[in-house]
């Protein structure tokens, strides 16, 4: 049984946690608690302590690490659950700058002690997996067993077998034709199904492809950043940091940490700028830089992107870094001076064709369209339609291909050969208990094969 924590315990630890990580029992009452049905509240006031390094953000991200490593643990995690929702985290610092609050979602259930009551025994486990492969295997043996015991001494009965065995074959080839002309009819409309995307992914690809090019002249263009030093910042460290361990720091790993310090956290520049400049470079780094067709030409190369390469842009689907610094109106960008960079981005918003009966203007509101048509609909659908594009066979297809394949070399090949190589009874009937055996493996497969592709899955299927 798990025991819930309430949030008063949650903030004694956490002023355990302070007067240990600070090795100063000064630091014991700094947190309050507000528990109420809307509003659960824990303040860490260290308005009057000065001694660390002012970092909210970290020491945040730090009792978050803490509270995780302490309830994910044995032997707490049997025994307690923590659940809350929607708890706000105010810590006050002697810096009113460096003050900080923010929302965070704690959940800690007994995940382990639910595992441990359902563990099952190994061995008991691989029988439920394989159920099917051990009862064909078990069934087959038995019968094999069965026809030698009662056919050992019997010639009449063993050229009675011979006829069935005759049947059997000739049976297992038909079945066989049947299927591999079903399983080759199923390849053909999964591919017809695949060729019908490819003109909607081409588009996609093509427009994503424009949008990148805004990317790379906006990036180059230092007159729209107005020749700031946050702008320089970014364009210097683009090339060390990669946007999403900037915009996402892991600050379990104590070396990415460091460098995502020393690069975003000490240098006192617009934030908001440096990471819009580093996603603009996620778009339109070095492929650019190298290929110069790619980065001038009219129309950009003809480019069809893989699936891979689509999750590298999925953070822009949370992050539109467009909207967070233009559209805020706290960061001023030029729009009205004249750039060879202009140029170009007029020509790939055209390209684009967002809006066909309006001629492209440098402009936020141009940024800002185009950027939210990426967001809510280039990467989504591209991201979906190239991962069903390059989905290999379902299991079934595969399945039944391998059924077929084997059903024909036992009931065509195998007899042809042993006909000629061998005279001994038992080398030349073999394959008819191995014709049975892939039958029994396909009656058993068959009801949980069907269920499985009856099951709709989301959100693929449903798209």
């Amino acid at each position: 049984m798990a025991f819930a924590i309430d949030l008063k315990t949650i903030g004694e630890i956490i002023e355990n946690y302070l007067v240990n990580e600070f090795n100063d029992v000064n630091v014991a009452g700094s947190v309050t608690i507000i528990d109420e049905d809307k509003n659960k509240y824990i303040k860490i006031n260290l308005e009057t302590y000065n001694d660390w390094d002012q970092n909210s953000e970290k020491l945040s991200n730090d009792i978050r690490v803490y509270l995780t490593s302490l309830f994910k643990s044995k032997p707490l995690d049997l025994y307690y659950m923590v659940k809350f929702k929607n708890l706000t985290l105010d810590i006050k610092a002697a810096n009113n700058d460096n003050n900080l609050s923010k929302n965070v979602q704690l959940f800690y259930t007994n995940q382990r002690f639910i595992e441990n009551e359902k563990k099952e025994n190994i061995t008991v486990k691989f029988l439920k997996n394989n159920w099917q492969l051990i009862s064909t295997l078990a069934i087959t043996i038995l019968i094999i067993s069965l026809t030698f015991v009662l056919l050992k001494d019997d010639e009449k009965a063993q050229k009675n077998l011979n006829s069935a065995v005759n049947q059997i074959n000739i049976f297992a080839g038909i079945i066989a034709a049947f299927i591999l002309s079903y399983v080759l009819t199923k390849a053909l409309a999964i591919r017809q199904e695949k060729l019908t995307r490819v003109n909607t992914i081409r588009e996609l690809s093509y427009k994503l492809t424009c949008f990148r090019k805004i990317c790379y002249h906006l990036r180059q263009d230092h007159k729209f950043w107005n020749d700031s030093d946050s702008y320089k910042h970014g364009k210097n460290i683009a090339s060390q940091i990669d946007y999403e361990d900037a915009r996402f720091p892991d600050y379990d790993n104590e070396a990415s940490y460091a460098l995502y310090k020393a690069l975003i956290i000490t240098h006192k520049h617009n934030t908001g700028i440096v990471m819009f400049y580093l996603q603009l470079y996620l778009f339109a780094g070095d492929e650019f830089e190298n290929n110069a067709n790619l980065a001038w030409g009219d129309y950009p190369q003809f480019k069809i992107y893989s699936n891979s390469e689509i999750n590298r842009y999925l953070s822009f689907l949370d992050f539109d870094e467009y909207w967070n610094t233009i559209d805020n109106n706290k960061v001023k960008f030029s729009y009205d001076h004249y750039d060879f960079h202009i140029k170009p981005i007029e020509v790939a918003a055209k390209n684009y064709r967002l809006n066909e009966f309006e001629k492209p203007k440098f402009s936020e509101n141009l940024l800002l369209n185009i950027s939210s048509d990426v967001q809510n609909k280039v990467i989504p659908e591209l991201y979906h339609l190239t991962k069903l594009n390059e989905a290999k066979l379902p299991f079934v297809i595969k399945y039944i291909m391998w059924m077929t394949v084997s059903l024909m070399v036992f009931s065509v090949l195998y007899p042809l050969i042993a006909a000629i190589f061998s005279d001994d009874y038992l080398i030349t009937n073999l394959n008819v208990f191995a014709i049975l055996g892939l039958i029994i493996d396909i009656i058993l497969r068959l009801p949980s094969l069907l269920q499985a592709e009856n099951v709709m899955k989301i959100p693929d299927d449903y798209r």
